[in-house]
């Protein structure tokens, strides 16, 4: 499966940078943002793009941004440069080239090749965050360039360029200018973060899909099927569990508050009941955005129209990971209780939702092995 999806997760490596420049480690790509601004300008359909600004509002300072949008071009126009020479010369690929020294990170795929591509947007103070997919068909070009930004070099600047060939000589594609946190700091300030609650890390969003992978090589009618499916259907069930893990992990800070007023012990039991009636609403929220993701996940993989043994061993996993993660949601409120004496109002609201969904969950995984005996 990873061959057929990468999630980007980007590490900081040495960076060799112009000679001429003061701060060698902090240069931008110029000739990658002036192409990218030039394709916006002249191709961009700007009415449909994304685009979005965050900053701390006692600072000011930028947290993250986001701007992307979708183009269509004659092919020839795009890709004639000022000597009006075409696609052949590369003209994309040659300020990426050139820029290669300003980054720390930059990746081609060209068309044909089997790897989807994503961008991961995390903000400072570990504030929600976001996934973006880049490459999301085998017919895309894709170059990509990340550095560090001029700024704040906490801040990892991400530029990329996919685009396919379309009817009529046209050329469709889409620029990515994304600024959010370095991940490897994310990753270290906040993921790393040992009083971090295990329920933000019970579930493996990729768990579903290794019964499938198992059986792909050891069964031939799943063998069968699985050479049916196009990379673009098996990505798009993949790019699902990546958004799941998304919502799981916005209840991080949640939990870890929680967790953290529970080893403070009954001095703070005040504090955590204020706190467990603060965040239960958005807790039953977010459960109930996971459950639906979860049928929706399912829905989806059965319309891929499965063996029905495939079939059944991902419906097994996904309960049982839908299980482990309410098991532990459950363990924080009894946690709770015993810290306190008793659950405050909405916080018992939420251990109720909780109930219910493990009790919904339970039914279905005990019919499955019914249906299955």
């Amino acid at each position: 499966m990873k061959r057929i999806f990468i999630m980007l997760l980007i590490t900081c490596s040495a960076i060799v940078t112009y000679a001429q420049q003061d701060n060698k480690s902090l240069a931008q790509p110029t000739h990658v943002i002036e192409l990218l601004n030039g394709i916006i300008s002249d191709f961009g359909q700007t009415s449909d793009q994304i685009y979005s600004v965050q900053k701390n509002p006692n600072t000011n300072q930028l947290e993250s941004s986001i701007r992307i949008v979708k183009f269509l071009a004659d092919t020839e126009k795009l890709f004639e440069g000022e000597d009006k020479q075409i696609i052949e010369t590369n003209r994309i690929g040659d300020c990426f080239i050139k820029d290669e020294p300003v980054s720390y990170q930059m990746q081609h795929f060209s068309p044909g090749n089997k790897e989807m591509f994503g961008i991961n947007v995390k903000n400072i103070n570990g504030g929600p965050h976001n996934h973006y997919m880049v490459r999301t068909s085998t017919q895309q070009e894709m170059w990509l360039m990340c550095v560090k930004n001029t700024e704040n070099p906490q801040l990892r600047d991400a530029y990329a360029i996919v685009w396919e060939k379309a009817e009529d000589l046209k050329v469709k594609g889409t620029v990515f200018m994304i600024t959010s946190i370095r991940p490897d700091i994310y990753t270290q300030n906040y993921e790393g973060n040992t009083e971090m609650s295990t329920v933000t890390n019970v579930i493996n969003p990729n768990a579903a899909i290794d019964p499938l992978l198992k059986m792909s090589r050891q069964d031939d009618e799943a063998k069968e099927w699985m050479k049916s499916l196009s990379p673009e259907q098996l990505f798009s069930v993949m790019q699902m569990s990546t958004t799941m893990r998304a919502d799981i992990m916005k209840a991080a800070p949640i939990y870890q508050t929680l967790s953290k007023l529970i080893k403070d012990g009954p001095a703070f039991k005040a504090r955590l009941g204020i706190y467990a009636d603060k965040y239960a609403p958005q807790i039953i929220e977010l459960n109930k955005g996971i459950d639906e993701f979860y049928q929706e996940f399912l829905k989806k993989f059965k319309d891929l129209q499965p063996p029905t043994e495939v079939m059944n061993q991902v419906n097994t996993h996904t309960y049982k990971e839908m299980l482990q993660y309410l098991t532990e949601q459950n363990k924080l409120f009894n946690e709770i209780y015993r810290v306190r004496g008793s659950l405050p109002k909405k916080a018992q609201k939420a251990q109720k939702h909780v109930n219910e969904l493990t009790e919904k969950y339970m039914k279905e995984l005990n019919k499955l092995v019914m249906e299955r005996n």
